[in-house]
């Protein structure tokens, strides 16, 4: 009888043993999943930002107006839809209010609404549907506020890290590169194609360079979250 015991007992002990590795397994699966999940930059695969030649592009779109270059007003406002899109997404990530400002993304008809006591004003952020570039001052309100707003969050994240720099500084409704000493302004009226087309490459530019900023804080967060 005492051997029967002991061999229910190495049985029962065995079963034990491998119960727990199973489940150990899973738990280290689990982990690594997890790992890999943390380490999938969200913003760079949802958002692609690629720039070729003197035009830039957001998730295939190209952003400007050049004259030997096919480009519809349609795959513009769909560019400005993702922007939109974009800057909403980094803005509650870090957790920042536009203030005065609501962002509607609505594909190619996309808008910001200026916010205020007595009424809500819509500021459009597509161009009218023509087949050629049309300067609007509509169009142009709804541009400066999109400046205002990444401004708002460009700010925030260089409060949260004193070392960020972005590439393109925002004053009212230009962008200016330090480098060469010129400003390009992102009004349609009054204004070139080709300097319109340079102010949004520049706009993009900072555009993915918070991308970068918002990812990397929010990873650092993570590796604090995993240590506690």
């Amino acid at each position: 009888r005492y051997h029967i015991e002991k061999n229910e007992y190495l049985h029962r002990k065995l079963a034990i043993s491998e119960a727990h590795s199973s489940i150990k397994n899973q738990i280290n699966y689990v982990k690594d999943q997890f790992s890999r999940l943390v380490k999938t930059n969200v913003f760079k695969s949802t958002f692609q930002i690629w720039f070729k030649d003197s035009i830039g592009t957001i998730n295939g779109f190209r952003m400007g107006w050049l004259p030997e270059m096919n480009i519809t007003c349609d795959e513009i406002n769909f560019g400005f839809g993702q922007c939109v899109l974009l800057l909403n997404s980094m803005a509650r990530k870090i957790g920042i209010d536009f203030e005065k400002y609501r962002m509607v993304s609505f594909g190619n008809e996309s808008y910001i609404e200026e916010l205020s006591v007595k009424c809500t004003k819509k500021l459009i952020l597509y161009m009218p549907h023509t087949l050629k570039y049309t300067p609007n001052k509509e169009f142009d309100k709804g541009l400066v506020a999109f400046l205002a707003c990444k401004n708002l969050l460009s700010k925030k994240l260089m409060r949260m890290d004193n070392s960020i720099i972005f590439p393109y500084i925002i004053e009212s409704d230009r962008l200016l590169d330090q480098h060469n000493k010129s400003a390009y302004s992102i009004r349609t009226v009054n204004n070139t194609q080709e300097q319109w087309t340079r102010a949004l490459k520049f706009m993009l530019s900072n555009l993915k360079w918070g991308i970068a900023f918002v990812s990397s804080y929010y990873y650092n967060e993570c590796d604090i979250r995993k240590d506690i």
